[in-house]
C-alpha cells in the first residue's frame, strides 16, 4: 500500500490487490498464522475456534480493509464505484462467514427450510404501482392492504374488497393492529408465532453483527461532520457511506427473508446500537436516493417487530419537526420530495391503535403535528392576521401531509378521549389554528372593470377547509365521550374549570391533580362530574372556548391591524405574531382588550403539573370591562366608562326605545368593519358581543364589503351545537328519560348563559352572508368577477365540512 503513496510513474506503481488479498494481508499482520489463510475463511474460522474472543477484533480489521481502499483510490485518482460495491460485497462476505461460523448462504438456507411455512407476518414491500388488496370487511383503517398472493391464499368470500395501485409500503397479512385475524392468509399467523433465534446463533452472530452496525453508523455520521479541507474527501466519504449503506440493506433484507427469527434478532441489535436509528433516520439529507430507498425497503421490513416499530417511531418523531421546518424554511412543496421518509412512514406508524396513543402520552406526537401546522401558518401570515393564499399554497402539499397525520392520530378514539379529558392545551392549539385560518381570501364584489385575472388557489382553502372538518368530527367525539375509563380527578378539573369554581381554596386543591375523596373539590366534581347541563365538561368546555374564539376574532380587528402595522411581515420572526395574539390589545383609552381567541397554550410542551390548573383558571366566566370585548364606534354614544353614560343606558330598556331614539343605541365596529347597534340593556359586560340581550342590527352590505367563505370557527361550533342538541333532545336522548336541559334552558345551561337574540345574530351572521352571496351569484350580481365568485359558490356547496 505504501508504494501507492509514492511519486513514482505510473508504471512504477505496483499492481493493485484484491479486497480479499488486501482482508488476508491485514490478517497474518494480526497474527492469523498465513497457512491456515491459504484455506481463506474456512482457515480463519478454523484459527477462532481457539480464539473466540478475538472476533470483534477480526470484525473490525476486515472492516477497516473499506477505508484503506478509499486511501489507495484517491491517491491514484480513480474513480471506483463499481469497484467500491465489490469491495463491500467482499467484506461482507467475510463478516458473514464470522457470523454464521459456516458458508452463509448454507446457514441461511437451512435457517429458511426450519421456518418454512410458519410466517407470522407477510411484510412484502411495495413499489410504486404494485398492484394490492383492499378489504374493507378485514382492514383496521383505510390504509391497510394486503399482497395479491396473501388475498388469494386467504378467505374473503362475500367481503368488500377492491383492487388497488400502492404507491409505496408493506403488506399488512399477519398483523393484528391493521388486519382482522380472520383475514389472514394460510401463510401467516400474526407477529406472536415468531420464535427467538438459537441461542447459539444468536452468540455467534451477534458481536459480529454488533461492530458492523457500529462502523456503519459511523460512516454515515462522517458525511454529516465538517467540511473536509482538502480535496473531495466530503465526497469520497459520502460515496464510501452510500455503498456501505447499499450493500448492509440487501444483506440485512436477505436475512429478514429467509427468517423471521433472524429478523427480531437484527431489529434488536439494532436499536440497541447507541443513536444508530438516528443516523439511519437522517441518512435521506446525506445520501443519495438510490441508497435511500434501499434502506427505507430495509426499516419498512423492520418495522414489522414491534419493539422495533416503538423505538423507531419515538427517533421518527423526533426529527419530523426538523422536515417540516427545512420545508417551511424553503416555503416550497417541492422540497418535500427530497424527504421521502416522511410520507412513508407517517402512515406506518400512526395508524397503529396499539402503539399511536402511547405515542400522544410519551412523547407529545399530537403536540408535534400541532408545532408543525403552527409554524407553516404563521410563515403565511399577512398583516391582517390570517393565511394569505398566494403565500401559502407553496406549502399546500406539505399543509395537507400535516392535516392527513393528525387525523391519522386523532382517529383512534384513546386519543381524542385523552386530549379531551387530559389535555386542553392541545384543544386550545387546535382553535388557535382556526382563528389564523377563519376569514381568510375574502372577495368583494367588483363593480367598474370586468375582472381578467382569475385565482388559480381558489379551490386550495375550500380544500383545507375539509381537512380541518375531518379533524373537527375526531376531536368532537372525543369530547362527547363518556368519562368512564378516565380517572376522576382529570373529570374533576374539567368539570371545576366548565362550572367556574370561584373558591381560592378548591382552585388550591385543584392545582394538585390529585385529590382525596374527603375534600369539597373531588365532592363538587362528583356530584355531576359526568355532565355539565346534560353533557360532558369536554364538549361544554370546547364550545365555550369556540365561542371565545369567535368573540375574540370580531371584537379586537381594528386595534389588532393597528398592532400588526408595526411587523415587517418579510423579515421579522412570524412568532413575533404569536406573541401579538397573547399581549392585550390596547384601545385608545389605555384599557386592555380581549387576548384574540385567548388560546395561548403552549404546543410542543408536556403539561407541567401546574399547567392543568392554569388552564381551567381561564375557563371562567368572569366578568369583564365591556373594552375587554369590542372596540366601540365613536360616532356612538360616550364610552361607557363614562357613568353619566352608564345611567343613561340603564334608564332605557326596551327595543322600541332604542327603533325611536338611536341616541340611546351603542354601535359596536367588528372586525370585518361592519357596524353592530346593540341595545343598551345588552349584557356586554358578562361575555361580550354573543350575549346580547336585544336582538342587535348588524350593517354589512355583501355586495360592497369583503366576505369570507373560510370560518373554520363556525363550523366547528356549528358541529359541536349540533352533537349537543341531539345529546340533550335528539336521537341519543335514552327512551323513558327526560332530558336534563329544559328546551328554555339550553341556553343557560350549555351555552353558559349565552342570551339567544345575542348568540343567534351574531354567531350566525357569517354563515348567512354565505347564503346572501350564493343567492347573489345565481342572481348574476357577480359577473364581473368573473368565474372566482361561480366557482367559489359551488365550492362551498360541494365541499363536505
Amino acid at each position: 500500500m505504501a508504494g501507492m503513496d509514492g511519486g513514482g510513474g505510473p508504471s512504477d506503481a505496483p499492481p493493485e490487490l484484491s479486497t480479499q488479498e488486501l482482508i488476508e494481508q491485514k490478517l497474518i499482520l494480526f497474527g492469523v498464522p498465513q497457512e491456515q489463510l491459504q484455506e481463506h475463511q474456512e482457515g480463519l474460522l478454523i484459527y477462532l475456534e481457539e480464539h473466540k474472543e478475538l472476533i470483534p477484533e477480526i470484525a473490525k480489521l476486515v472492516l477497516s480493509v473499506g477505508a484503506d481502499l478509499l486511501e489507495a483510490r484517491k491517491a491514484s485518482n480513480k474513480d471506483g464505484d463499481s469497484s467500491n460495491s465489490e469491495a463491500c460485497d467482499e467484506i461482507l462476505s467475510w463478516l458473514q462467514w464470522l457470523m454464521f461460523n459456516n458458508e452463509p448462504h448454507a446457514m441461511l438456507d437451512d435457517l429458511e427450510r426450519s421456518t418454512a411455512g410458519e410466517r407470522a407476518v407477510c411484510g412484502s414491500v411495495w413499489g410504486q404501482n404494485d398492484l394490492a388488496y383492499r378489504c374493507r370487511t378485514c382492514e383496521h383503517d383505510p390504509t391497510c392492504a394486503i399482497c395479491v398472493p396473501c388475498f388469494q391464499n386467504g378467505n374473503h368470500k362475500d367481503h368488500d374488497y377492491s383492487i388497488m395501485y400502492t404507491g409505496g409500503g408493506c403488506c399488512d397479512c399477519g398483523d393484528t393492529t391493521a388486519w382482522k385475524r380472520e383475514g389472514f392468509c394460510s401463510r401467516h399467523k400474526g407477529a406472536e408465532q415468531i420464535k427467538p433465534l438459537p441461542e447459539e446463533l444468536a452468540s455467534s452472530v451477534g458481536p459480529v453483527l454488533d461492530v458492523l452496525l457500529q462502523f456503519w453508523k459511523e460512516r454515515i455520521c462522517l458525511v454529516e461532520g465538517p467540511p473536509h479541507a482538502e480535496g473531495d474527501g466530503g465526497n469520497s466519504c459520502k460515496r464510501v457511506a452510500e455503498e456501505l449503506t447499499t450493500c448492509v440493506a440487501n444483506m440485512l433484507l436477505e436475512f429478514c427473508s429467509c427468517s423471521e427469527s433472524l429478523l427480531s434478532f437484527v431489529a434488536q441489535r439494532i436499536c440497541e446500537c447507541p443513536d444508530l436509528l438516528d443516523a439511519l433516520t437522517k441518512a435521506e439529507r446525506l445520501l443519495d436516493k438510490k441508497a435511500v430507498k434501499k434502506l427505507h425497503e430495509l426499516l419498512l421490513k423492520l418495522i414489522s417487530e414491534p419493539a422495533f416499530k416503538y423505538d423507531f417511531a419515538k427517533v421518527f418523531i423526533h426529527y419530523y419537526p426538523v422536515t417540516f421546518g427545512e420545508v417551511i424554511k424553503g416555503c416550497n412543496d417541492s422540497l418535500l420530495e427530497e424527504y421521502p421518509l416522511m410520507p412513508t412512514f407517517s402512515v406506518q406508524i400512526f395508524t397503529v391503535p396499539t402503539l399511536t396513543p402511547r405515542l400522544v402520552r410519551e412523547v407529545n406526537l399530537l403536540g408535534v403535528l400541532l408545532g408543525c401546522l403552527t409554524d407553516l401558518f404563521l410563515s403565511c401570515i399577512g398583516e391582517d392576521g390570517h393565511l394569505q393564499t398566494n403565500k401559502w399554497t407553496n406549502l399546500y402539499d406539505a399543509t395537507v401531509r400535516l392535516l392527513e397525520d393528525t387525523r391519522y392520530v386523532l382517529s383512534h378514539e384513546e386519543v381524542s378521549k385523552y386530549v379531551a379529558y387530559e389535555r386542553p392545551d392541545l384543544t386550545r392549539s387546535w382553535i388557535k389554528l382556526l382563528s389564523l385560518v377563519q376569514g381568510m381570501d375574502p372577495q368583494k364584489r367588483v363593480t367598474s372593470i370586468h375582472g381578467e385575472d382569475e385565482n388559480e388557489n381558489l379551490s386550495a382553502p375550500f380544500v383545507l377547509g375539509h381537512y380541518l372538518g375531518v379533524c373537527h368530527g375526531s376531536l368532537v367525539k372525543g369530547a362527547f365521550a363518556p368519562p368512564e375509563q378516565h380517572e376522576s380527578t382529570d373529570v374533576t378539573i374539567c368539570s371545576t374549570a366548565t362550572k367556574s369554581i370561584e373558591s381560592s381554596e378548591n382552585q388550591r386543591l385543584a392545582k394538585v391533580g390529585r385529590v382525596s375523596q374527603n375534600s369539597s373539590v373531588c365532592n363538587l366534581g362528583s356530584k355531576d362530574s359526568s355532565s355539565v347541563g346534560g353533557l360532558p365538561p369536554p364538549a361544554a368546555w370546547l364550545i365555550l372556548q369556540c365561542l371565545k374564539a369567535i368573540e375574540g376574532w370580531l371584537a379586537p380587528g381594528i386595534a389588532l391591524r393597528g398592532k400588526l402595522s408595526f411587523l415587517d411581515a418579510s423579515s421579522s420572526d412570524p412568532h413575533n405574531f404569536m406573541a401579538l395574539l397573547e399581549e392585550p390589545l390596547t384601545s385608545n383609552k389605555g384599557k386592555p382588550n380581549i387576548n384574540i381567541a385567548e388560546v395561548n397554550a403552549k404546543i410542543n410542551e408536556e403539561p407541567r403539573p401546574g399547567d392543568i390548573a392554569d388552564i381551567p383558571e381561564s375557563f371562567s366566566s368572569s366578568v369583564q370591562d365591556p373594552d375587554n370585548l369590542m372596540l366601540i364606534d365613536q360616532i356612538g354614544l360616550p364610552h361607557p366608562s363614562n357613568m353619566a353614560g352608564k345611567r343613561k343606558m340603564h334608564e332605557s330598556s326596551n327595543a322600541a326605545d332604542t327603533q325611536l331614539h338611536p341616541e340611546n343605541a351603542i354601535s359596536y365596529t367588528m372586525t370585518d368593519g361592519s357596524l353592530l347597534y346593540a341595545h343598551p340593556d345588552s349584557r356586554i359586560e358578562e361575555l361580550g358581543i354573543i350575549n346580547t340581550v336585544g336582538w342587535p342590527h348588524v350593517v354589512f352590505d355583501v355586495s360592497s364589503q369583503e366576505t369570507s367563505f373560510h370560518i373554520p370557527l363556525h363550523r366547528m361550533l356549528s358541529f359541536l351545537l349540533r352533537k349537543a342538541m341531539g345529546k340533550c333532545f335528539g336521537e341519543d336522548v335514552k327512551p323513558g328519560h327526560c332530558s336534563v336541559v329544559q328546551t328554555n334552558e339550553f341556553f343557560s345551561q350549555v351555552l353558559r348563559g349565552c342570551e339567544p337574540y345575542g348568540f343567534a345574530s351574531i354567531v350566525m351572521e357569517h354563515p348567512l352572508r354565505l347564503r346572501v352571496f350564493c343567492a347573489q351569484v345565481r342572481a348574476g350580481m357577480w359577473r364581473k368577477n368573473g368565474d372566482a365568485a361561480i366557482l367559489s359558490a359551488e365550492w362551498y356547496r360541494s365541499v363536505q365540512w
